[in-house]
């Protein structure tokens, strides 16, 4: 049991060896960095109080106990609970702090906070549930706190830089969430297809944090440049020479990431392609919902380049694929209760589904959803 904690902490610090290794910005106090591990930690405890007081232990010791219905509802108040203390106490208290000011600080600081959350749950569990627990969580889980929070932190300080991307970080702020919940409702079924989705979405989420980083660093380095380029005017201040640079250096909007026109071209494709795909994939539940998060991406991504149209039409297929996905989650979660169970539980939500939907009832459901849609 000790090595697994030993290879938590070790995976824990090699991320944020790799995250301070790559930052090409500017040097990051310690005293800050040090800051996001303690907000990380309080958040774990604030998490424990608020989850007790709205989720029965039980839940979590032996979660077949309670109906699927409630399981899935259940797990997605457990997502936006941890993502909200994880991030808004943290986003309030660093938001105006003067070394808070470029793009991979977003993502630094945020991660570090994520991932002292987690690596506090995993080392949790690894001691409750013993060493099965904490190998599994060591392979599904080692960096999807971080990840999460550190993608809320690269939207966070997008919005400070660029006051007009406000929408997006909105969006981001109901998206992750929703993922998290997704994750935690795949592990709390035990639904081969649902763990699937889990593993699908940790995966999802751990190359968003590298990828954002990418992106981050990449933003940082087009502003020192012009910083650098920009030309030098001499003035005086109390009879003293002081350099200052004119015109004032212009902050880069956050969806503008500086790639290549043809990549931004395949950001569009790929994100329309997911978006047709996802109008078969939704049959599949939470498959579907992860694929058409993915075209929500990258449509939005894809909006500055040539292929417009089809971003926009992965942006309008999407938010169509996730909510259809969404509804034959459950759809299933019904179907996956009536065969497990003949008589009514005394799980609070039952009345959520009062009779048990069939596998004809969602063929159906099917077929009328695919033949409005068609015409």
């Amino acid at each position: 049991m000790l090595a697994i904690i030993f290879a938590f902490l070790a995976l824990a610090s090699s991320l944020v060896w790799y995250l301070l290794r790559h930052d090409h910005g500017r040097h990051l106090p310690a005293g800050s960095l040090w800051t996001a591990f303690g907000f990380g930690v309080l958040a774990m405890g604030l998490a424990l109080v608020v989850e007790g007081l709205l989720f029965p232990n039980a839940l979590f010791d032996s979660p077949a106990s309670f109906s699927l219905h409630y399981r899935f509802f259940a797990a997605l108040g457990v997502g936006f609970v941890e993502e909200s203390l994880k991030f808004v106490p943290f986003a309030l208290f660093i938001y105006k702090r003067p070394y808070f000011r470029e793009h991979t600080d977003g993502v630094i600081y945020f991660a570090i906070c994520g991932l002292t959350f987690g690596l506090t749950e995993n080392i949790g569990y690894t001691l409750s549930f013993g060493a099965g627990a904490g190998v599994a969580r060591l392979i599904l889980t080692p960096f999807f706190h971080a990840a999460g929070t550190g993608i809320l932190g690269y939207y966070l300080i997008g919005e400070k830089l660029n006051r007009s991307s406000w929408p997006i970080l909105l969006l981001a702020c109901l998206t992750i969430p929703v993922l998290h919940g997704l994750y935690d409702f795949g592990l709390l079924s035990s639904i081969p297809i649902f763990v699937l989705v889990s593993l699908m979405v940790t995966l999802l989420l751990t190359m968003g944090l590298f990828l954002y980083f990418m992106s981050a660093n990449e933003l940082d380095r087009a502003n020192l440049a012009r910083e650098a380029a920009a030309p030098l005017s001499l003035s005086h201040v109390a009879g003293r020479p002081v350099y200052a640079s004119t015109p004032p250096v212009p902050q880069l909007p956050l969806v503008d990431v500086p790639t290549a026109p043809g990549q931004r071209n395949g950001l569009a494709i790929a994100g329309f392609v997911l978006s047709v795909l996802g109008c078969l994939a939704w049959l599949l539940s939470l498959v579907g919902t992860v694929i058409g998060v993915l075209a929500l991406v990258f449509g939005i991504k894809g909006l500055h380049s040539r292929h417009r149209g089809l971003a926009i039409t992965s942006i309008v297929l999407s938010l169509l694929v996730i909510p259809l996905s969404l509804f034959m989650t459950l759809a299933y979660i019904g179907y996956y209760e009536g065969a497990s169970t003949k008589s009514p539980t005394s799980d609070p939500s039952s009345a959520l589904f009062s009779e048990p939907i069939q596998p004809a009832t969602i063929l159906r459901y099917a077929a009328t959803i695919g033949s409005v849609m068609s015409n």
